[in-house]
């Protein structure tokens, strides 16, 4: 006996439930939803304190300039030792952490592991936006 058009519909709903496959409609929501969704480059809470707060202010007004001096630094701090990308090493992204925030990069390694890789990922998200 063939099935009514009604019929085919819920057993495909059924499926996709069944299955965790999203239906068009609800992955345009979910990319919408993604989308709306912007990081806060201004600040981060960690959990240790640097400079008596939890809380770290960034400058996210960076200019080229500044990515250039911070890429010079780098290269005369990290010496023969320095990446030959730069991007690849989290000394950098502290370097540029301390230019976004006047905290010297040293202070960031003072901090827990997971803060220290927090702040790295910060950096390294913000300057890939």
């Amino acid at each position: 006996m063939a099935k009514t058009p009604a019929e085919i519909k819920d057993e495909m709903e059924k499926f996709k439930l069944e299955n965790g496959i999203k239906t068009t409609e609800e992955q345009e929501i979910e990319k919408d939803t993604l989308e709306e969704i912007e990081q806060d480059y201004g600040t981060l809470e960690i959990r240790g304190k640097v400079n008596g707060s939890n809380i770290i202010k960034f400058r996210t007004n960076l200019t080229g300039q500044d990515l250039k001096i911070c890429k010079n630094r780098y290269g005369r701090v990290k010496k023969g030792k320095a990446n030959q990308i730069p991007e690849l090493d989290e000394d950098y992204f502290l370097m540029m952490a301390e230019r976004m925030t006047d905290i010297p990069y040293e202070d960031f390694y003072k901090l827990h592991i997971s803060d220290t890789n927090k702040v790295v990922k910060h950096v390294r998200d913000f300057l890939g936006e």
